[in-house]
Parts: structure tokens; C-alpha cells; sequence
């Protein structure tokens, strides 16, 4: 059903004698429809990874956040968007899965859709932590921020504020359980150290596995 209204607005959209006047709220609303379709995919995805799990392999995960920064940039359509990237290898091999697509698109369409700039910018920083065997992925952005008292919560707490935080919430949860279960971990701190107004520093975790070469 939601495909059906979906196309009929994009119709609209496309009529050339339909009145300029009315197109932004046929915009808005056209957003809120995708909006719809992805959490309808995210809460899908969600009963099936809690009812059957994640089966693992090892996945260079470059291909998943490149294909996931185009589905941001075609969501947003309307936005001007950069994201600058920075990756210390060819290959970032990880325990993981397909899913993690899922995972890098939330946190690019998040960090687009709460930044009220008239540019959005987003740095994405890619490397290992030798130590931990991990492989470090950053998504710094410049949005509002997330206030302290539910930082550590912001991820599984699903009571719904407003319809619109709760889509938001959901695909957080999502990410949490995807990158939980390929053994990883993550979490958000301030992208300027003590100044949440400054934006978010989303951090994820995630099992290196290291690249023999034959």
C-alpha cells in the first residue's frame, strides 16, 4: 500500500501543470513515505536477525559502505551531501555479514537527516586498532547532537518520543544487534569532545580478519 502512494506522489511530482505551490508538501510527504518503507524493512530485518541470527564470513565491508553512501546520496536527493572518507587499506576484511550494509546506511541517513545545514558534511574514518584486532569505523557528523543522559541508551531504548525519533531509534537498534552478534561494539560519543552541539562521533568495532596473500 505504502508503494502505491509512494508512486502516485512521485507522479505528481512529475506533472508538469501540477502547482508549484503544493510540490513541497508533496515533497515532504514523499519523504515520509520512504521513511515508512525503511522501517517497515528495518523492523523486518530485526524479527529475523532476534529469531534466526547472523551467519558469519569473512567480508570486505568497503563495497557495503560505498553502496550505502549512494543509497544516502539517492534518499536525499534534495541535499547537498559530501562525505569524505579516509581508509588505510585497499581491503577491510571483517567477521560479518551482509547486513552491514544496513548497518553503515542508518548511520549516514541519520547523520543526513538531522543536519539542518544547508550542506551536509560527514567524515567517515576507517582503520585498525592493532591492539584490539579491530578495525575502527568513525562516522563523525554535524548535527544536533545526542545529549549525554542517553548516550548509552540510544540504541536499544524503543519508547517512542515522536514518530520520527522512534524510526530513528529502531534503525539504531538494528545496527546495535547486527554489529553485536559479527562480535563487534558500538557506541556514540561528541564529535567535539564535550560539546554535543558540535555534532556526533558514532564508533563501531568490528573483528579484523587479517588478508593472507597467496
Amino acid at each position: 500500500m505504502n508503494q502505491g502512494i509512494f508512486s502516485y506522489m512521485e507522479l505528481l511530482l512529475t506533472t508538469p501543470d501540477f502547482p508549484e505551490k503544493f510540490k513541497g508538501y508533496i515533497r515532504t510527504a514523499f519523504e515520509q513515505s520512504k521513511g515508512i518503507t525503511r522501517l517497515v524493512l528495518n523492523t523486518r530485518k530485526l524479527l529475523e536477525l532476534q529469531k534466526q541470527g547472523l551467519d558469519l564470513k569473512n567480508i570486505n565491508i568497503l563495497p557495503m559502505f560505498f553502496q550505502a553512501i549512494d543509497q544516502v546520496k539517492t534518499t536525499h536527493a534534495q541535499r547537498e551531501i559530501e562525505i569524505i572518507y579516509k581508509v588505510s587499506e585497499n581491503e577491510v576484511v571483517v567477521l560479518g555479514n551482509e547486513l552491514l550494509e544496513d548497518v553503515f546506511y542508518n548511520i549516514l541517513d541519520n547523520a543526513v537527516k538531522y543536519d539542518r545545514h544547508d550542506k551536509v558534511e560527514v567524515e567517515v574514518n576507517i582503520g585498525e586498532v592493532e591492539s584490539e584486532k579491530y578495525w575502527k569505523v568513525e562516522f563523525k557528523d554535524h548535527g544536533p547532537g545526542v545529549p549525554d543522559e542517553i548516550k548509552e541508551s540510544i540504541f536499544t531504548r524503543l519508547e517512542q518520543v515522536n514518530k520520527r525519533a522512534f524510526a530513528t531509534v529502531l534503525g539504531l537498534t538494528l545496527v546495535k544487534q547486527i554489529i553485536e552478534k559479527c562480535g563487534g561494539k558500538v557506541w556514540v560519543e561528541d564529535r567535539v569532545k564535550g560539546d554535543r552541539t558540535k555534532g556526533s562521533n558514532f564508533i563501531m568495532l568490528l573483528q579484523r580478519v587479517e588478508v593472507v596473500d597467496e
